[in-house]
């Protein structure tokens, strides 16, 4: 009995460990309009070596292209010393998602050279960049990361292969992802991630997630002006709390000229 109550408080302290640990990871498109970079971020601190990393593996799902338009993985940059990430497995439009094409990467840490470890700590909260990457073929949208739910994750598979994201830490025990997260734009033709493209963005600045208009631009007070356009345009707008037109003439627009001077209606 005494034997018994122990297997079951032990299984209950490892599924209660499990559940603390929380790992996500992101993939978010930079600046330049041209390199994707990947993220981690735990809900849980893990310091020294706790925050040891055994093995980890991030699949991307890209649209589905051929020649030309075909995912190429290049530029790849390991971002946190000795983590050294390599694709390692590719499928491309299989019957579950003919849509998609899904690139693996994995890393596995050196167990025999402590010199050689990825090693670093792991603070809640903070996101952690892992690799950078670029697609040598043309851009034909977003680039993800696969999601648990994604059909082709679902095991067994067409391909017989294992796709999927996965992290597994010392501190946990055992495998600590859980999820997907977006804080920034993944598609390379929409490169503020408001969901308008490109070619049909006036605004192409907009701070991400903002509610747009069919145009992508934000106008909060309705007047036609926006503050995401460039301050050079004509259509800028210092401030979007004041629905009067800058610098119109008439009642109730003083403060609206001093507050947008560089617009002449």
């Amino acid at each position: 009995m005494k034997i018994k109550i122990y297997l079951v408080s032990t299984m209950l302290c490892l599924a209660a460990l499990h559940i603390s640990a929380q790992v996500s990871y992101s993939v978010r498109l930079g600046t330049d309009g041209e390199t994707f970079t990947v993220y981690m971020r735990s809900s849980q601190t893990y310091t020294g070596n706790s925050a040891l990393i055994a093995s980890s593996q991030v699949t991307l799902a890209v649209p589905h292209g051929v020649g030309a338009n075909s995912f190429t993985l290049i530029d790849q940059m390991n971002l946190q010393a000795n983590m050294n990430w390599s694709a390692n497995a590719r499928v491309d439009a299989p019957v579950e998602n003919l849509s998609k094409d899904y690139v693996s990467l994995g890393f596995t840490n050196s167990v025999t050279d402590p010199n050689s470890q990825a090693l670093f700590d792991i603070n809640a909260g903070v996101e952690i960049p892992l690799f950078s990457f670029k697609n040598g073929g043309n851009c034909l949208g977003a680039i993800e990361l696969i999601e648990n739910s994604d059909p082709f994750n679902q095991l067994p598979n067409s391909a017989n292969s294992n796709p999927g994201n996965s992290m597994t830490v010392a501190g946990v025990g055992g495998e600590a992802y859980i999820g997907n997260y977006y804080e920034g734009p993944n598609d390379c033709n929409d490169l503020d991630g408001d969901g308008v493209p490109n070619g049909n963005d006036n605004c192409p600045n907009s701070t991400f997630g903002a509610n747009v208009d069919a145009n992508g631009c934000v106008d909060v007070d309705g007047d036609g002006f926006f503050p995401d356009a460039d301050p050079t345009d004509p259509t800028f707008d210092s401030d979007d709390n004041d629905p009067c037109i800058p610098n119109s003439s008439g009642p109730g627009c003083s403060t609206c000229n001093a507050n947008a001077p560089v617009i002449n209606n």
